[in-house]
Protein backbone atom coordinates (compact mmCIF):
# COMPACT_ATOMS: atom_id res chain seq x y z
CA UNK A 1 0.00 0.00 0.00
CA UNK A 2 1.22 3.62 -0.81
CA UNK A 3 1.85 5.83 1.91
CA UNK A 4 -0.12 9.35 1.79
CA UNK A 5 0.63 11.99 3.76
CA UNK A 6 -1.92 12.38 6.74
CA UNK A 7 -2.29 15.97 9.00
CA UNK A 8 -3.58 14.75 12.34
CA UNK A 9 -5.11 17.86 14.27
CA UNK A 10 -5.79 17.94 17.77
CA UNK A 11 -7.40 20.30 19.75
CA UNK A 12 -7.12 21.51 23.02
CA UNK A 13 -8.65 23.57 25.41
CA UNK A 14 -7.33 23.49 28.92
CA UNK A 15 -6.40 19.90 28.89
CA UNK A 16 -2.90 18.86 28.59
CA UNK A 17 -3.10 15.73 30.50
CA UNK A 18 -5.28 14.26 28.11
CA UNK A 19 -3.89 16.38 24.91
CA UNK A 20 -0.16 14.53 26.07
CA UNK A 21 -1.81 10.92 26.53
CA UNK A 22 -3.09 11.18 23.25
CA UNK A 23 -0.11 12.67 20.99
CA UNK A 24 2.03 9.60 23.18
CA UNK A 25 -0.30 7.05 21.68
CA UNK A 26 0.13 8.84 18.06
CA UNK A 27 4.27 8.27 18.51
CA UNK A 28 3.60 4.30 18.27
CA UNK A 29 1.77 4.29 15.01
CA UNK A 30 3.00 2.41 12.73
CA UNK A 31 2.32 4.78 9.87
CA UNK A 32 5.12 6.58 8.69
CA UNK A 33 3.92 9.82 6.90
CA UNK A 34 2.12 11.75 8.89
CA UNK A 35 2.34 15.30 10.75
CA UNK A 36 0.74 16.33 14.56
CA UNK A 37 -1.03 19.73 14.54
CA UNK A 38 -1.83 21.05 17.88
CA UNK A 39 -4.66 23.57 17.91
CA UNK A 40 -4.84 25.09 21.16
CA UNK A 41 -7.91 27.10 21.55
CA UNK A 42 -7.12 30.04 23.85
CA UNK A 43 -5.72 27.75 27.12
CA UNK A 44 -5.70 29.84 30.19
CA UNK A 45 -2.59 27.90 31.59
CA UNK A 46 0.62 26.62 30.36
CA UNK A 47 -0.66 24.02 28.29
CA UNK A 48 1.40 25.29 24.67
CA UNK A 49 4.62 25.47 26.53
CA UNK A 50 4.49 22.19 28.14
CA UNK A 51 3.71 20.54 24.99
CA UNK A 52 6.29 22.21 22.89
CA UNK A 53 9.02 21.04 25.89
CA UNK A 54 7.56 17.45 26.31
CA UNK A 55 7.52 16.60 22.02
CA UNK A 56 9.36 19.55 20.31
CA UNK A 57 9.08 19.26 16.55
CA UNK A 58 7.02 16.25 16.58
CA UNK A 59 3.93 18.34 16.69
CA UNK A 60 3.15 22.20 14.99
CA UNK A 61 1.31 24.33 18.00
CA UNK A 62 -1.21 26.46 16.86
CA UNK A 63 -1.76 29.30 19.57
CA UNK A 64 -5.46 30.57 19.49
CA UNK A 65 -6.40 33.60 20.91
CA UNK A 66 -9.34 32.39 22.38
CA UNK A 67 -11.68 29.15 22.47
CA UNK A 68 -13.14 29.25 18.78
CA UNK A 69 -15.31 25.75 19.57
CA UNK A 70 -14.82 22.50 18.05
CA UNK A 71 -15.84 23.63 14.71
CA UNK A 72 -13.90 26.51 13.91
CA UNK A 73 -10.80 25.14 16.36
CA UNK A 74 -10.64 22.36 13.97
CA UNK A 75 -11.36 24.47 10.42
CA UNK A 76 -7.78 27.33 11.65
CA UNK A 77 -5.88 23.30 11.92
CA UNK A 78 -7.46 22.01 8.78
CA UNK A 79 -6.60 25.78 6.95
CA UNK A 80 -2.97 25.19 8.03
CA UNK A 81 -2.57 21.88 6.81
CA UNK A 82 -4.00 22.58 3.33
CA UNK A 83 -2.08 25.72 2.61
CA UNK A 84 1.44 24.58 4.13
CA UNK A 85 1.48 20.59 4.29
CA UNK A 86 -0.34 19.78 1.45
CA UNK A 87 -1.44 16.06 2.81
CA UNK A 88 -3.85 13.75 1.39
CA UNK A 89 -5.91 13.20 4.40
CA UNK A 90 -6.74 15.46 7.33
CA UNK A 91 -7.75 13.26 10.72
CA UNK A 92 -9.35 15.23 13.25
CA UNK A 93 -8.71 13.88 16.36
CA UNK A 94 -10.03 14.27 19.90
CA UNK A 95 -7.55 14.79 22.29
CA UNK A 96 -9.06 12.74 25.10
CA UNK A 97 -8.22 9.71 22.85
CA UNK A 98 -5.88 7.41 22.65
CA UNK A 99 -5.09 5.41 19.46
CA UNK A 100 -4.19 1.54 18.56
CA UNK A 101 -0.82 1.54 16.99
CA UNK A 102 -2.80 0.13 13.29
CA UNK A 103 -5.76 2.53 13.44
CA UNK A 104 -4.32 5.08 11.26
CA UNK A 105 -2.84 2.52 8.64
CA UNK A 106 -6.02 0.73 8.88
CA UNK A 107 -8.09 4.04 7.97
CA UNK A 108 -5.95 4.83 4.85
CA UNK A 109 -6.01 1.42 3.77
CA UNK A 110 -9.89 1.23 3.56
CA UNK A 111 -10.05 5.19 2.58
CA UNK A 112 -7.53 4.01 -0.49
CA UNK A 113 -9.52 1.21 -1.41
CA UNK A 114 -12.33 3.34 -3.11
CA UNK A 115 -12.13 6.84 -4.71
CA UNK A 116 -16.03 7.32 -3.56
CA UNK A 117 -15.21 6.56 0.12
CA UNK A 118 -13.99 10.54 1.53
CA UNK A 119 -15.05 10.19 5.33
CA UNK A 120 -13.50 7.21 7.34
CA UNK A 121 -14.16 6.68 11.14
CA UNK A 122 -12.75 3.98 13.70
CA UNK A 123 -14.30 1.50 16.06
CA UNK A 124 -14.33 3.58 19.10
CA UNK A 125 -14.54 1.82 22.68
CA UNK A 126 -15.02 3.74 26.30
CA UNK A 127 -11.62 4.23 27.55
CA UNK A 128 -10.75 2.56 30.59
CA UNK A 129 -7.37 3.24 31.66
CA UNK A 130 -4.41 2.52 29.17
CA UNK A 131 -3.42 -0.57 30.71
CA UNK A 132 -6.77 -2.49 30.38
CA UNK A 133 -7.79 -1.16 26.53
CA UNK A 134 -8.67 -4.52 25.42
CA UNK A 135 -11.83 -4.88 23.34
CA UNK A 136 -13.07 -7.93 24.73
CA UNK A 137 -13.35 -6.04 28.26
CA UNK A 138 -14.75 -2.90 26.75
CA UNK A 139 -18.27 -2.89 25.54
CA UNK A 140 -18.52 -0.49 22.10
CA UNK A 141 -18.98 3.03 22.11
CA UNK A 142 -23.05 3.56 20.85
CA UNK A 143 -22.76 3.45 17.06
CA UNK A 144 -26.43 3.71 16.93
CA UNK A 145 -28.22 6.92 16.44
CA UNK A 146 -30.03 8.53 19.68
CA UNK A 147 -33.50 8.40 18.72
CA UNK A 148 -33.93 11.99 18.15
CA UNK A 149 -31.46 11.48 15.11
CA UNK A 150 -33.66 8.88 13.78
CA UNK A 151 -36.54 11.29 13.58
CA UNK A 152 -34.05 14.00 12.20
CA UNK A 153 -32.94 11.47 9.08
CA UNK A 154 -36.76 11.42 8.76
CA UNK A 155 -36.80 14.52 8.47
CA UNK A 156 -34.36 14.94 5.46
CA UNK A 157 -35.69 12.07 4.16
CA UNK A 158 -32.33 10.17 4.41
CA UNK A 159 -33.46 6.57 4.12
CA UNK A 160 -32.70 6.65 0.62
CA UNK A 161 -29.23 7.81 1.36
CA UNK A 162 -28.81 5.13 3.85
CA UNK A 163 -29.83 2.23 1.03
CA UNK A 164 -27.90 3.65 -1.64
CA UNK A 165 -24.65 3.58 0.98
CA UNK A 166 -25.41 -0.23 1.86
CA UNK A 167 -25.56 -1.03 -1.57
CA UNK A 168 -22.46 0.50 -2.53
CA UNK A 169 -19.88 -1.79 -4.19
CA UNK A 170 -17.34 -1.61 -0.36
CA UNK A 171 -15.00 -4.47 0.66
CA UNK A 172 -17.26 -6.45 3.01
CA UNK A 173 -14.84 -5.74 5.70
CA UNK A 174 -15.87 -2.47 5.53
CA UNK A 175 -19.39 -1.57 7.80
CA UNK A 176 -20.91 1.58 5.13
CA UNK A 177 -22.32 4.27 7.68
CA UNK A 178 -24.13 7.52 7.39
CA UNK A 179 -22.97 9.47 10.45
CA UNK A 180 -19.40 9.17 12.11
CA UNK A 181 -18.46 10.82 14.79
CA UNK A 182 -16.18 13.75 14.93
CA UNK A 183 -14.04 12.22 17.63
CA UNK A 184 -11.36 10.60 15.00
CA UNK A 185 -12.62 11.54 11.39
CA UNK A 186 -10.54 10.56 8.70
CA UNK A 187 -11.29 13.07 5.57
CA UNK A 188 -9.84 13.44 1.96
CA UNK A 189 -8.49 16.65 1.50
CA UNK A 190 -10.13 16.44 -1.96
CA UNK A 191 -13.30 16.10 -0.27
CA UNK A 192 -12.65 19.11 1.77
CA UNK A 193 -11.69 21.04 -1.45
CA UNK A 194 -15.41 20.58 -2.52
CA UNK A 195 -17.49 20.48 0.49
CA UNK A 196 -15.57 22.89 2.63
CA UNK A 197 -14.87 22.90 6.15
CA UNK A 198 -17.26 22.48 9.03
CA UNK A 199 -19.83 24.81 9.68
CA UNK A 200 -18.61 27.28 12.89
CA UNK A 201 -21.42 28.46 13.70
CA UNK A 202 -22.33 24.87 15.56
CA UNK A 203 -19.33 25.99 17.84
CA UNK A 204 -19.35 22.47 19.02
CA UNK A 205 -21.92 19.37 18.70
CA UNK A 206 -23.74 18.46 15.35
CA UNK A 207 -20.78 19.98 13.18
CA UNK A 208 -19.88 16.17 11.89
CA UNK A 209 -23.15 15.21 11.67
CA UNK A 210 -23.87 17.97 9.23
CA UNK A 211 -20.97 17.19 7.55
CA UNK A 212 -21.19 13.34 6.99
CA UNK A 213 -24.94 14.24 5.59
CA UNK A 214 -23.78 16.59 3.18
CA UNK A 215 -21.06 14.24 1.65
CA UNK A 216 -23.76 11.80 1.49
CA UNK A 217 -26.29 13.81 -0.26
CA UNK A 218 -23.36 14.42 -2.98
CA UNK A 219 -23.33 11.21 -3.34
CA UNK A 220 -19.91 10.19 -1.73
CA UNK A 221 -19.63 7.18 0.64
CA UNK A 222 -18.83 7.14 4.31
CA UNK A 223 -17.50 3.99 6.16
CA UNK A 224 -16.57 2.93 9.87
CA UNK A 225 -13.43 0.28 9.79
CA UNK A 226 -13.99 -2.21 12.17
CA UNK A 227 -10.15 -3.32 12.52
CA UNK A 228 -9.31 0.48 13.36
CA UNK A 229 -9.34 1.22 17.14
CA UNK A 230 -9.81 3.74 19.05
CA UNK A 231 -10.45 4.66 22.69
CA UNK A 232 -12.02 7.55 23.96
CA UNK A 233 -13.14 9.68 27.40
CA UNK A 234 -16.17 11.32 26.39
CA UNK A 235 -17.19 14.88 27.14
CA UNK A 236 -13.69 15.50 28.80
CA UNK A 237 -13.58 19.22 27.08
CA UNK A 238 -17.19 19.62 27.47
CA UNK A 239 -17.33 19.14 31.38
CA UNK A 240 -14.96 21.91 31.79
CA UNK A 241 -18.15 24.25 31.50
CA UNK A 242 -21.21 22.85 33.28
CA UNK A 243 -24.50 22.74 31.02
CA UNK A 244 -21.98 23.63 28.06
CA UNK A 245 -23.00 20.22 26.12
CA UNK A 246 -26.56 20.39 27.25
CA UNK A 247 -27.12 24.09 25.72
CA UNK A 248 -25.06 23.42 22.69
CA UNK A 249 -26.68 20.29 21.45
CA UNK A 250 -30.42 21.63 22.27
CA UNK A 251 -30.03 24.78 20.35
CA UNK A 252 -27.69 22.41 17.65
CA UNK A 253 -30.60 20.62 16.97
CA UNK A 254 -32.94 23.75 15.44
CA UNK A 255 -29.81 24.99 13.43
CA UNK A 256 -29.03 21.52 12.12
CA UNK A 257 -32.91 20.74 10.96
CA UNK A 258 -32.61 24.30 9.09
CA UNK A 259 -29.98 24.40 7.78
CA UNK A 260 -30.43 20.75 5.97
CA UNK A 261 -34.09 20.67 5.86
CA UNK A 262 -36.87 21.81 3.81
CA UNK A 263 -40.20 23.87 5.10
CA UNK A 264 -41.86 20.40 5.17
CA UNK A 265 -39.62 19.45 7.37
CA UNK A 266 -38.94 21.85 9.27
CA UNK A 267 -42.42 21.77 10.47
CA UNK A 268 -42.28 18.13 11.05
CA UNK A 269 -39.18 18.92 13.13
CA UNK A 270 -41.15 21.39 15.20
CA UNK A 271 -43.91 19.10 15.72
CA UNK A 272 -41.93 16.55 17.07
CA UNK A 273 -40.28 18.97 19.18
CA UNK A 274 -43.61 21.21 20.67
CA UNK A 275 -45.58 17.79 21.23
CA UNK A 276 -42.90 15.36 22.52
CA UNK A 277 -39.34 16.19 23.22
CA UNK A 278 -40.09 19.69 24.94
CA UNK A 279 -42.92 19.15 27.29
CA UNK A 280 -40.76 15.46 28.28
CA UNK A 281 -37.94 17.76 29.00
CA UNK A 282 -39.38 20.41 30.47
CA UNK A 283 -41.14 18.28 32.98
CA UNK A 284 -38.38 16.22 33.79
CA UNK A 285 -36.56 19.27 35.16
CA UNK A 286 -39.62 20.15 36.88
CA UNK A 287 -40.44 17.33 38.37
CA UNK A 288 -36.71 17.15 39.86
CA UNK A 289 -37.19 20.65 40.47
CA UNK A 290 -33.73 21.34 38.92
CA UNK A 291 -34.16 24.85 37.63
CA UNK A 292 -31.05 25.37 36.74
CA UNK A 293 -31.15 23.15 33.86
CA UNK A 294 -34.72 24.38 33.03
CA UNK A 295 -33.16 27.46 32.50
CA UNK A 296 -30.35 26.24 30.01
CA UNK A 297 -32.96 24.23 28.04
CA UNK A 298 -35.54 27.25 27.53
CA UNK A 299 -32.65 29.21 27.12
CA UNK A 300 -31.45 27.06 24.17
CA UNK A 301 -34.85 26.39 22.66
CA UNK A 302 -35.20 30.36 22.72
CA UNK A 303 -31.95 30.52 20.75
CA UNK A 304 -32.65 27.62 18.28
CA UNK A 305 -35.96 28.93 16.90
CA UNK A 306 -34.20 32.42 17.18
CA UNK A 307 -31.96 30.87 14.36
CA UNK A 308 -34.38 28.89 12.20
CA UNK A 309 -36.76 32.11 12.23
CA UNK A 310 -33.35 34.48 11.09
CA UNK A 311 -32.50 32.08 8.77
CA UNK A 312 -36.30 31.44 7.10
CA UNK A 313 -36.75 35.47 6.56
Amino acid sequence: MSCPEVAIIILNWNGLNDTAECVESLKKLNYENYKVIVVDNGSAGNDVQTLRERFGDYVHIIENDKNYGFAEGNNIGIRYALTTLSPDYVLLLNNDTVVDPEMLTELVKAAESDVNIVLVGPKIYPYTGINTRSPEENIIDQRNLHPLLLTLIDTFELSLLCNTVLQSEIPQAYLGAFWLKGCALLMKTTVIEKMGLLYSGYFAFYEETEYCFRCLKAGFTLIEVPTALLWHKGGATAAKVPGLAFYLTTRNQFLFVARNSNMRGLLRYFGYFVFFRGPLTAYYYIFRNDLKSLGIFCRAVFDGIRYVITKQS
